[in-house]
């Protein structure tokens, strides 16, 4: 087993990887990232990573400077710059297989600081999202997605789910946090090599998150739709073949309300769908009051029917601290 790392060292973020075969820790590369996230391949050969910002790992909106998409080879050290000198880099990053993974980039001149929206030069023109396939045997990227971003790839590769226009030929208006906010954009599905586009729905808010069953057959969404203090959250079962949506349930979490936390850090999260398609697992944290200056943070882990919509409550950490559950994507019981 191997478990690759991005922690802060002198508040400087880099990547190392724990190989428990001979209980060493390496470091990936010198390089320092941009967010606290990896992506690893499916064999376990190959880390991608946003490097850059402003070289300390504050990437806000007044610090952030030239990105670059990284993948490496942690044994070895080889590097191949996927995209270099960019500035805010926001994209979604999914493995497809050993040597191939898609992402999604607006390009070099998307500033972070300018709002796209009311953007009315007329040159250059307003950039927009595609979903790109890059191969590591090659070198290269091509155009998977015209007006997409966020893909996600079912597990028998045979789908794509992302955002993006209804009609790619009416763009969907792109507001400057279009990272967080899809703003119009739908979620929609694509086959493996991009054609045969089916729009679902069109969504607002933030983002949802969105997980593919085991057998390819649905997705599940969780959409945050009210924020801290009184937060809650819809869960959606998406039929790929109809494009029917129906309303599972709605979690609610309640925080300490003098302290509210800020709308972009959702509180409620999936952590997994067992592997006989029937359950949700989700984690979510709650604020319920002050210990000096430390707040008490509740954490649930509980599980939801996806035929009926119950929700049973498998374990509670009442801990100062709370106790974050995330890690256990990897490993849902059945």
């Amino acid at each position: 087993m191997k478990i690759g790392l991005a922690f802060t060292t002198y508040d400087k973020f880099r990547s190392y990887v724990f190989d428990s075969n001979n209980m060493a820790v390496k470091l990936v590369s010198p390089r320092l990232l941009a967010y606290r996230k990896v992506w690893w391949s499916p064999d376990g050969e190959h880390l991608a990573y946003i490097s850059g910002g402003d070289a300390d790992g504050n990437v806000s909106k007044n610090a952030a400077g030239p990105q670059q998409l990284i993948v490496c080879n942690w044994k070895t050290g080889k590097e191949q710059i996927v995209l270099e000198d960019r500035i805010g880099l926001k994209l979604g990053l999914e493995w497809k297989d050993a040597q191939t993974f898609l992402y999604s980039d607006i390009g070099e001149d998307a500033s972070l600081n300018s709002n796209l929206k009311e953007e009315k030069k007329a040159s250059p023109p307003v950039l927009r999202p595609n979903i790109y396939v890059y191969s590591l045997a090659t070198r290269k990227s091509q155009i998977l997605v015209k007006d997409g971003q966020k893909p996600s790839i079912s597990p028998n590769k045979q789908w794509i789910a992302f955002y993006g226009s209804e009609d790619p030929k009416e763009p969907f208006a792109l507001n400057q946090d279009w990272w967080l906010r899809p703003g119009g954009a739908a979620l929609s599905l694509a086959n493996e090599l991009g054609g045969e586009r089916k729009p679902l729905s069109v969504m607002s808010g933030l983002y949802p998150f969105i997980m593919w069953s085991h057998d390819s057959r649905f997705l599940v969404s969780l959409s945050q739709v009210k924020g801290s203090p009184h937060a809650s959250a819809q869960i959606k079962k998406w039929n790929i073949d109809t494009g029917e949506q129906r309303l599972i349930s709605t979690i609610t979490a309640n925080d300490f309300e003098e302290v509210p936390r800020k709308p972009t850090y959702p509180q409620i999260y999936p952590l997994g769908i067992s592997k006989d398609n029937k359950k949700l697992f989700v984690m979510k944290q709650e604020f319920r009051g002050k210990t000096g200056s430390w707040l008490n943070e509740i954490s649930y882990l509980q599980s939801l029917d996806l035929a009926t919509g119950g929700i049973q409550e498998i374990s509670v950490s009442e801990t100062p601290f709370g106790l974050d559950w995330l890690d256990l994507s990897d490993d849902i019981p059945d």
